[in-house]
Parts: structure tokens; sequence; C-alpha cells
């Protein structure tokens, strides 16, 4: 017989008996074994797949088996495979075969994903009116959920033109690798995605909302801190990503040298002088600007050896600060010599100091220049009425005659305060650049503690005014001009 052809139709209806009986006189190893009932189960398979497929079949009755019906005939072959290898040296009976390894089926799973991507990488930041315009990064657990919901939820596109529903939104913003995007939810159980080049809206399943509301909650006590940002941030996709500090521009930590210790205390209380004495009127504000403050910390504060005589000296830096019921105060003034004179108290808990320092050339650059960058950004976005309500005229020349370009010295006190007093009762309007003048009737110009400006006033009751801020340490800024309406126009004098 050849072995190659062996028959084994034979074997499909022996019964038990006979297939014990054939392997018993055939025996072999349990590798031997497992090898050749791995081959029947395939000629098995190959031989029943047409009918196992056919629709058109009729079956009848009902059979009942110990096993399946092909385990008794692999089971069978198996025992004539091996009796055939017997015979013949068992060294043709198989052929080796490359096999590929077994895939679990349940492995080949599609990866759910969003209509934009798979987002289970993504950074998150979120928001909402509560803590506006901050964020926060939730935590990893919160940060899983979230894009898990978002990429296994439901989503159903509709039209961007879809009214928006009145009540607040909460803001998810994403950074998918090197692309941001923000996603919008509504009320209504909409969800509005945009990108630098694309807008789209979503309805999305109730399942998914609640989760995504779930795992945006803003938790405090859980670890989640505040990333404060500008207003301005919060409309741009790119910019929310940029600041990464946690600094909470409503409070200032300031360094107190008498106390040896920092005191966190409400930024809108804390004011400074530039090139002046203490003057409440004068004095800019901290609030939006609590960085400047961290210069405290970086100067020298070595004690004077002796006592100066403040009266004679020009006060050119001062500061105050104090929370918000005034039990906690705090002074500062800094003079031209380099001495510098600080004073706290503390009513809450009875602590008190005060102290003279003498600091160096180089600390009282940095402390001056930290400031007036403050104080700049400020006046940037005052009208003239406010700008000279904080920068101190020094000198004031005014044209008297038609030549306007002729200026003379104002010294006399009472005709300082009245220019001064003219502008800041004045009614200013800005006007565009284009905007037309008149003939220019009329020049002030003013040597201020931060500014030398020179006013130009028309006819047509326009003012067009210069301003050159002045070099201060290591701190300069570019000239502006600035064209207004003045609503109440200074004659000549």
């Amino acid at each position: 017989m050849n072995d190659k052809e062996l028959n084994l139709d034979v074997l499909e209806n022996a019964d038990e008996d006979t297939i014990k009986k054939i392997a018993a006189d055939c025996p072999a190893s349990d590798e031997e074994k497992e090898r050749t009932f791995a081959m029947s189960r395939k000629i098995y398979k190959e031989r029943t797949r047409e009918s196992e497929y056919k629709n058109d079949m009729e079956v009848s009755g009902v059979d009942v088996y110990k096993r399946p019906v092909w385990l008794k005939f692999a089971a069978a072959a198996a025992a004539v495979a091996i009796a055939a290898g017997a015979i013949t040296g068992g060294g043709i009976l198989l052929k080796r075969h490359r096999t590929q390894p077994k895939v679990d089926s349940s492995e080949i799973e599609e990866r759910a994903m969003s209509p934009f991507g798979d987002l289970s990488g993504c950074r998150v930041r979120l928001t909402n009116a509560a803590i506006a315009p901050a964020v926060f990064e939730p935590n990893e657990e919160n940060r899983t959920a979230l894009l898990t919901a978002l990429n296994e939820g439901d989503w159903n596109k509709i039209s961007p033109d879809t009214p928006l529903p009145d009540g607040e939104t909460e803001l998810i913003y994403l950074m998918n690798g090197t692309k941001p995007c923000r996603l919008t939810l509504y009320g209504d159980h909409t969800i509005c995605y945009e990108d630098n080049s694309s807008k789209e809206r979503y309805e999305i399943d109730i399942d998914t909302e609640n989760a995504v509301r779930e795992a945006i909650k803003y938790a405090p006590e859980a670890g989640d801190e505040l990333i404060y940002l500008d207003v301005n941030d919060l409309n741009n996709i790119n910019s929310v990503w940029l600041t990464t500090s946690s600094l909470n521009p409503d409070y200032a930590d300031v360094y107190i040298p008498p106390a040896g210790k920092i005191f966190t205390v409400p930024a809108k209380n804390c004011r400074f002088c530039i090139n002046e004495k203490w003057d409440a009127e004068a004095a800019f504000s901290c609030e939006g600007a609590p960085e400047a403050m961290s210069i405290f910390t970086e100067l020298e504060w070595k004690e004077a050896d002796c006592e100066p005589n403040f009266v004679d000296d020009i006060c050119f830096f001062s500061f105050r600060c104090s929370n918000n019921d005034g039990l906690f105060n705090y002074s500062l003034n800094v003079y031209s010599n380099g001495y510098a004179y600080a004073e706290y108290s503390d009513k809450s808990t009875g602590e008190a100091g005060s102290c003279i320092y003498m600091l160096k050339s180089q600390d009282r650059g940095n402390l001056q220049a930290a400031f007036v960058g403050a104080a700049f950004a400020q006046l940037d976005n005052m009208d003239p009425a406010e700008e000279i309500k904080h920068c101190k005229p020094l000198l004031m020349q005014i044209s008297r005659t038609d030549d306007t370009s002729k200026l003379l010295n104002l010294y006399d006190n009472a005709m300082n305060t009245a220019a001064a007093d003219a502008l800041k009762a004045a009614s200013w309007e800005a006007l565009p650049d284009d905007a037309e003048c008149g003939e220019e009737v009329c020049r002030l110009r003013i040597n201020e503690n931060l500014y030398l400006q020179t006013y130009y006033f028309y006819d047509n009751n326009v003012a067009v005014i210069g301003y050159e801020k002045k070099e201060i340490q290591r701190f300069s800024r570019a000239d502006r001009h600035n064209k207004v309406s003045l609503g109440l126009c200074m004659e000549k004098s």
C-alpha cells in the first residue's frame, strides 16, 4: 500500500471498540500522537467545509454523541496513520509545514476613537465660568476617563449653524501631539469642535455627556492646581498652552525684610510710586503684576551701620501693601543714596518691626527696573487725564506765540498746577491715526518722572501727544504717539 495514499474513509463510521483496538496495536509517543492528531483534525475540516455551508441540506432526528463526531474520526485516523508509519518507518508519513501562530480573535478589535481621531494620548486643560480665566490639568485618572469617554461616545454631526443654548459652557483644550484643539460642551448635549482650520458641531449621547462632565470637575482637594491666564488666551487654542505658572494674579507673595519671611496679600492692595515719595493718588497698582514683587526676595537686605537724614534725601521708590481687613500693613521707601526704610505691623499676631538697610547700586537698579515695567504696562492703557495723575510733572514748557515751536518754561507753581489740572479735567477720546488735524494753535511739553511728553493742540479740538519714555537704569521703552479728541481745550496763557 502506498503510504501517501492512505484511505481513511472506512474510519468515518468505526465504533469505539474498533478505534481502541487499532490504537492499542499501534503504540506511539505523546509527541507523535499530538502531531498526528493535529493533522487528522485538519483533514476532517477540509472534507467537511462544503457541507457546513450548504443551506439546502435537510436534517431529521437528533444524533447524541459522548464527544464530537470529529474527535472519533480523528482518533481513528491517528491510529491508522501511526500504524502506517510503523510499517514504512515513519519517515514519510507527515510532511513538515510552516505553521502560523495562533491569533486570538478577541485581540483583533478596532480601537474606538472620536470623529477627529484617537484622543487617548492627549494633554488636557479645562476651564469653566467659575474659574476662568484660569485653567487646570486634571489628574491622570480623570484625564483617562475623559479621553475614553470622548473616544467611545456616540457622535452625531449636526449643522454648525444650530442655535446655541443659553447657560454656561465647559471648555476642554486638547493637545494631540503638536495639534491643539478645543471642545466646547453645551447644555443641550452638543459639543463644538475647533482646531486651527475647522469648526464642527456634534450631538453626543447622554452617557458620554455624563462621563465627560464627571471627569472635568475641578477638585482642588484632589490636587487640581489652577494655571492663571489672560482672559484673551482662552479664545486662542494655541495661547492656552503657553503659560505653565500656577501663580494667582489675585494674590501676591511679598517678602518683608524686618520679619524675615513672606506674607501673602491681595495684589490689589499692593501699590507703588516711581521717582517720588509716597503719593496715594499717583501710586500704581500691582494688581495683574504680582511677579514684580518677586524682586524683593532677590535683593541683599544689609542693615545700615548708621541712620541717615531721610529729610534731605530723594525717595525714588515707595511701596505699600496691606490685607483686606487692614490688620497687616507694610511700607518701604528706597532713597537715591541707597538707603531703604522698611516697617511692618500685624495686629492679628502682635508682630511688628522696622529696619534701615543699605542696598547695593545694582539691587536698586533691579528693583526700579522691575516696577517701572509694571508702571509702563499700566500707562499704555491710560488716557492723558489718568497718566498725569501717576506721572509727576517736573518741568513744563508752553508756546506763547504763533510760532508753536518756541517753548518757554513755566516756573510759576500756580501755572504748573493750573496746566496739570486742565489736563486732568479734560475729556479725552482716542482717534484713529489718520484723523484730520486742523491748524496747530498751542504746544505743551511736560517733563515727567517717567515720560517726556509733547502735546500738539489744534483748532479743531484735536490733540496729538508724543511720548518719549525715559531710560531708567537698564529699562527703556520705545516712543509712541497718540491722537486724541480733546473735550476741553487748553487756552494759551
